[in-house]
């Protein structure tokens, strides 16, 4: 089973996990700030946890983490996509690459701008900022894996809010 799962800004005991969700939520005009994929009874997510330490990046969870929202697809995907997702997931899990809110910020502040940078088939600090975000590493996960969930858009303009308006998925009641 694939989902994607969604959850909406909540405060947060961490000033600076406050200021990045009001910020996410205020640029994009979306409630959803976090987004994870949960494929073959794991749950993957580009972000900022402790776990006897601060650590970054994509992690790993032999779990289903339920969010707010769920979106699955209207047809179950096959093994083969399935496998081929958590291939690509763990692929990023083993990479090391950092979660990086610096990003977030750049894109959440070019958000309203999209159209312009669409024109210029660039995404500003798209590449330049090395690390991830929630919702561009979802959307990667799925164009490796051969899948685009979103025709015509750069993976670096993907907001959480987004994944709740794919056509061929449905929310998970």
């Amino acid at each position: 089973m694939v989902s994607i799962e969604l959850w909406k800004y909540t405060p947060s005991v961490e000033k600076i996990f406050d200021i990045v969700g009001k910020c996410i939520v205020y640029f994009t005009e979306s409630p959803y700030t976090h987004v994870a994929l949960y494929v073959n009874n794991c749950t993957y997510d580009a972000t900022v946890w402790f776990e006897d330490r601060w650590r970054s990046g994509v992690r790993k969870r032999n779990k289903r983490v339920r969010g707010h929202e769920s979106m699955v697809p209207n047809e179950p995907l096959s093994p083969e996509i399935e496998d081929c997702l958590q291939e690509v997931a763990e692929a990023y899990v083993d990479s090391g690459r950092p979660y990086n809110i610096l990003k977030l910020l750049a894109l959440s502040i070019v958000w309203n701008t999209r159209w312009l940078w669409k024109k210029l088939k660039w995404v500003p600090f798209n590449h330049e900022l090395f690390g991830e975000v929630c919702s561009g590493f979802v959307d990667e996960v799925f164009r490796k894996s051969r899948i685009d969930l979103f025709h015509d858009e750069f993976e670096g303009y993907t907001i959480p809010g987004q994944f709740m308006e794919l056509r061929g998925w449905h929310k998970e009641v």
